[in-house]
């Protein structure tokens, strides 16, 4: 049932905590440390291990040449850094055609026609709270953009959205922020220190993206 899963890391939130009665940490307290610790934990992670968030969303129309965050059916996660793909639909029929992507300041090369988007090469590049594309014939084009929705919040009937894998790792965060709340430094900067180390682990495990518009991969 839904929330069985929230209810079970409480459970093992107030064993780290030394807390079964509830006594020191209401029940309302470790379920919004778990929520803190969820997002605090998914901004940290790379790209590749937040799948569960990923969310596809097509047929959205181009309105000059660009698609604005605001018009998605979810708040986007990490900005720009949340969107990872994004397809072309050349007059809102047809085929998609993935997109690749342009950093920011590369923005430059637009300048040189031969190096331009094109029907064939379509671009796109995320810029004030906005998705951007530049082909050869912008003319009612529609867009699918694959990008990371925001973690839901974690409640007696919401379970974490992350992954089970990260889920004890979640736990570990949260411990360390009950025990910021308790005034316990010490315990806080020994639970981070576990944290932060598994993460950093996590992370290097992720190979670089070689080429433009490829992402990395868990090795």
């Amino acid at each position: 049932m839904a929330g069985d899963i929230s209810d079970a890391l409480v459970a093992d939130l107030e064993l780290r905590l030394e807390d079964a009665a509830s006594s020191t940490f209401t029940d309302a307290m470790k379920f919004k440390a778990l929520e803190v610790a969820q997002i605090q934990l998914a901004h940290m992670l790379d790209n590749s291990y937040l799948t569960e968030l990923e969310t596809l969303e097509q047929t959205l129309t181009v309105s000059s040449s660009y698609v604005a965050f605001s018009g998605l059916a979810n708040t986007v996660f990490r900005g720009h850094e949340g969107i990872i793909r994004a397809a072309l639909q050349f007059g809102g029929t047809g085929s998609y055609y993935w997109c690749t992507r342009l950093d920011i300041d590369r923005l430059k090369r637009l300048e040189n026609t031969y190096m331009d988007g094109s029907d064939t090469n379509p671009l796109f590049w995320t810029f004030q709270q906005r998705v951007y594309f530049d082909a050869t014939t912008p003319n009612n084009d529609k867009a699918k953009i694959l990008y990371l929705k925001y973690p839901s919040a974690t409640t007696t009937d919401v379970d974490p959205t992350l992954n089970s894998s990260l889920h004890p790792l979640m736990v570990i965060m949260a411990e360390a922020y009950c025990w910021a709340l308790d005034g316990k430094l010490d315990r806080r900067k020994a639970a981070l220190d576990i944290a932060f180390t598994e993460i950093k682990n996590l992370n290097e495990r992720v190979t670089p993206a070689e080429g433009i518009g490829t992402r990395g991969r868990l090795n």
